[in-house]
């Protein structure tokens, strides 16, 4: 797994961005596992957040 990383200094934090996951239970309306794309993000506090990007089948 390769994220991308980036300090954003207008907000003074560090992000991991496109961080791909394979996800076999995504959603219960989903048969198959699916490719989930990630944000992670570490603000001033160390406590890091999570949003999803997107997700691919």
């Amino acid at each position: 797994m390769h994220c991308k990383t980036e300090f954003r200094r207008d907000v003074d934090e560090v992000w991991a961005t496109s961080c791909p996951f394979f996800q076999p239970e995504a959603a219960l309306s989903v048969e198959v596992g699916i490719m989930a794309q990630y944000m992670y993000r570490a603000g001033r506090t160390g406590a890091p957040g999570r949003w999803d990007l997107e997700r691919a089948a």
